[in-house]
Protein backbone atom coordinates (compact mmCIF):
# COMPACT_ATOMS: atom_id res chain seq x y z
CA UNK A 1 0.00 0.00 0.00
CA UNK A 2 2.61 2.55 0.94
CA UNK A 3 4.62 1.52 -2.59
CA UNK A 4 1.56 2.23 -4.12
CA UNK A 5 0.92 5.72 -2.51
CA UNK A 6 4.50 6.48 -2.82
CA UNK A 7 4.11 5.78 -6.95
CA UNK A 8 0.89 7.86 -7.36
CA UNK A 9 2.69 10.89 -6.04
CA UNK A 10 5.77 10.32 -8.01
CA UNK A 11 3.61 10.35 -11.04
CA UNK A 12 1.81 13.00 -9.91
CA UNK A 13 4.35 15.26 -9.24
CA UNK A 14 6.07 13.94 -12.75
CA UNK A 15 2.66 14.69 -14.82
CA UNK A 16 2.25 18.37 -13.23
CA UNK A 17 6.48 19.09 -13.85
CA UNK A 18 5.82 18.29 -17.56
CA UNK A 19 2.88 20.31 -17.93
CA UNK A 20 4.29 23.19 -16.62
CA UNK A 21 7.73 22.78 -18.21
CA UNK A 22 6.08 22.06 -21.85
CA UNK A 23 2.67 24.09 -21.41
CA UNK A 24 4.69 27.15 -19.66
CA UNK A 25 6.80 27.51 -22.18
CA UNK A 26 3.68 29.37 -24.48
CA UNK A 27 4.47 32.74 -26.07
CA UNK A 28 8.22 32.67 -24.18
CA UNK A 29 9.14 32.79 -28.02
CA UNK A 30 8.34 36.48 -27.72
CA UNK A 31 10.99 39.49 -27.13
CA UNK A 32 10.03 42.55 -25.60
CA UNK A 33 10.33 44.20 -28.89
CA UNK A 34 7.50 42.22 -29.98
CA UNK A 35 4.96 43.17 -27.21
CA UNK A 36 6.43 46.51 -25.41
CA UNK A 37 4.13 48.77 -26.46
CA UNK A 38 3.92 51.55 -23.49
CA UNK A 39 6.04 54.25 -23.39
CA UNK A 40 7.22 54.55 -19.29
CA UNK A 41 8.17 58.20 -19.66
CA UNK A 42 6.00 60.42 -21.64
CA UNK A 43 7.95 62.97 -20.80
CA UNK A 44 10.95 62.49 -23.42
CA UNK A 45 7.84 62.47 -26.48
CA UNK A 46 8.48 65.13 -28.28
CA UNK A 47 6.31 64.63 -31.30
CA UNK A 48 3.72 61.89 -32.31
CA UNK A 49 2.79 60.93 -36.09
CA UNK A 50 -0.57 59.59 -36.27
CA UNK A 51 -1.04 58.07 -40.36
CA UNK A 52 -3.93 56.05 -40.89
CA UNK A 53 -3.50 53.60 -43.75
CA UNK A 54 -6.65 52.26 -45.75
CA UNK A 55 -5.49 48.96 -48.21
CA UNK A 56 -2.02 49.71 -47.98
CA UNK A 57 -2.85 53.18 -48.84
CA UNK A 58 -1.34 55.93 -46.27
CA UNK A 59 -3.88 58.86 -45.81
CA UNK A 60 -2.99 62.35 -44.44
CA UNK A 61 -1.37 61.90 -41.17
CA UNK A 62 -1.52 64.01 -37.84
CA UNK A 63 1.06 65.21 -35.91
CA UNK A 64 1.54 66.10 -32.63
CA UNK A 65 4.41 68.21 -31.79
CA UNK A 66 5.55 69.62 -28.22
CA UNK A 67 6.60 72.89 -28.05
CA UNK A 68 8.35 74.40 -24.97
CA UNK A 69 6.36 77.97 -25.10
CA UNK A 70 3.08 76.68 -26.07
CA UNK A 71 2.68 73.23 -24.73
CA UNK A 72 1.09 70.51 -28.04
CA UNK A 73 0.67 71.89 -31.76
CA UNK A 74 -1.72 70.27 -34.69
CA UNK A 75 0.23 69.80 -37.84
CA UNK A 76 2.85 73.00 -36.62
CA UNK A 77 -0.72 74.77 -37.36
CA UNK A 78 -2.73 74.80 -34.42
CA UNK A 79 -2.72 74.53 -30.62
CA UNK A 80 -3.69 70.56 -29.62
CA UNK A 81 -6.37 69.81 -27.22
CA UNK A 82 -4.63 69.08 -24.22
CA UNK A 83 -7.19 66.95 -22.95
CA UNK A 84 -6.95 64.41 -26.08
CA UNK A 85 -3.52 64.52 -25.94
CA UNK A 86 -3.11 63.83 -22.25
CA UNK A 87 -5.43 60.92 -22.77
CA UNK A 88 -3.00 60.01 -25.60
CA UNK A 89 -0.44 60.08 -23.67
CA UNK A 90 -1.91 58.28 -20.42
CA UNK A 91 -3.15 55.09 -23.19
CA UNK A 92 0.50 55.57 -24.59
CA UNK A 93 1.85 54.99 -21.29
CA UNK A 94 -0.66 52.27 -19.78
CA UNK A 95 -0.92 49.37 -22.92
CA UNK A 96 0.27 46.28 -21.77
CA UNK A 97 -0.27 42.75 -23.40
CA UNK A 98 -3.83 40.81 -23.43
CA UNK A 99 -3.55 37.66 -25.54
CA UNK A 100 -1.33 36.38 -27.68
CA UNK A 101 -3.18 35.05 -30.67
CA UNK A 102 -3.16 31.27 -31.90
CA UNK A 103 -1.65 30.76 -35.75
CA UNK A 104 -5.33 30.89 -37.15
CA UNK A 105 -6.00 33.98 -35.31
CA UNK A 106 -2.66 35.50 -35.91
CA UNK A 107 -3.42 35.36 -39.66
CA UNK A 108 -6.50 37.34 -39.63
CA UNK A 109 -5.14 39.68 -37.30
CA UNK A 110 -2.37 40.36 -40.07
CA UNK A 111 -5.14 40.67 -42.69
CA UNK A 112 -7.08 43.38 -41.01
CA UNK A 113 -3.88 44.90 -39.97
CA UNK A 114 -3.32 44.98 -43.91
CA UNK A 115 -6.54 46.34 -44.64
CA UNK A 116 -7.28 49.29 -42.05
CA UNK A 117 -4.80 50.38 -39.65
CA UNK A 118 -3.33 53.68 -37.41
CA UNK A 119 0.79 53.47 -37.97
CA UNK A 120 1.95 55.41 -34.71
CA UNK A 121 5.48 56.59 -34.68
CA UNK A 122 7.04 58.45 -31.01
CA UNK A 123 10.11 60.40 -31.41
CA UNK A 124 12.29 62.24 -28.47
CA UNK A 125 12.86 65.90 -28.23
CA UNK A 126 15.73 65.50 -30.10
CA UNK A 127 13.82 63.77 -33.37
CA UNK A 128 15.59 60.16 -32.98
CA UNK A 129 12.51 57.41 -33.01
CA UNK A 130 11.37 56.57 -29.71
CA UNK A 131 8.78 53.26 -31.02
CA UNK A 132 6.40 53.00 -33.63
CA UNK A 133 3.64 49.99 -33.86
CA UNK A 134 0.30 49.99 -35.78
CA UNK A 135 -2.92 49.83 -34.52
CA UNK A 136 -5.37 47.79 -35.55
CA UNK A 137 -9.35 46.76 -35.07
CA UNK A 138 -10.97 45.73 -31.80
CA UNK A 139 -10.22 41.95 -31.15
CA UNK A 140 -13.84 40.29 -31.71
CA UNK A 141 -14.61 39.98 -28.05
CA UNK A 142 -14.36 44.22 -28.17
CA UNK A 143 -12.62 43.79 -24.97
CA UNK A 144 -8.56 44.53 -26.54
CA UNK A 145 -7.22 45.93 -29.60
CA UNK A 146 -5.21 44.42 -32.88
CA UNK A 147 -1.44 45.76 -32.46
CA UNK A 148 1.79 45.12 -33.79
CA UNK A 149 5.01 46.64 -33.04
CA UNK A 150 7.26 47.64 -35.93
CA UNK A 151 9.61 44.96 -37.68
CA UNK A 152 7.56 42.34 -35.49
CA UNK A 153 5.93 39.66 -37.11
CA UNK A 154 3.58 38.87 -34.53
CA UNK A 155 0.18 40.69 -34.11
CA UNK A 156 -1.11 40.58 -30.49
CA UNK A 157 -3.96 41.80 -28.49
CA UNK A 158 -3.31 45.02 -26.30
CA UNK A 159 -5.67 46.68 -23.40
CA UNK A 160 -5.08 49.29 -21.15
CA UNK A 161 -5.65 47.67 -17.54
CA UNK A 162 -8.45 49.07 -16.02
CA UNK A 163 -10.43 50.09 -18.97
CA UNK A 164 -13.14 47.57 -20.08
CA UNK A 165 -13.02 48.39 -24.01
CA UNK A 166 -10.38 48.61 -27.07
CA UNK A 167 -8.11 51.60 -27.27
CA UNK A 168 -8.31 52.61 -30.99
CA UNK A 169 -10.35 55.50 -30.48
CA UNK A 170 -8.08 57.36 -28.83
CA UNK A 171 -5.63 57.11 -32.14
CA UNK A 172 -8.20 58.72 -33.84
CA UNK A 173 -6.86 61.26 -36.58
CA UNK A 174 -9.85 63.59 -36.70
CA UNK A 175 -8.27 67.03 -35.83
CA UNK A 176 -11.98 68.23 -34.42
CA UNK A 177 -12.06 64.71 -32.03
Amino acid sequence: MRNTVALAAVLLISIMAYVIFFFGQEGSSLSDDDIAFAIPDTAEVGRIVLTPVVKTQPQTSLTLSRTRTTGWQLNKTYPALIPRVDRLLQVMQSLALREVFNEAAQANAQTFLRTVRTDVEMYDHAGNLIKAYSVGSETPDAQGTIMQMDGSDIPVSVEMPGLVGFVKANYSVDPLY
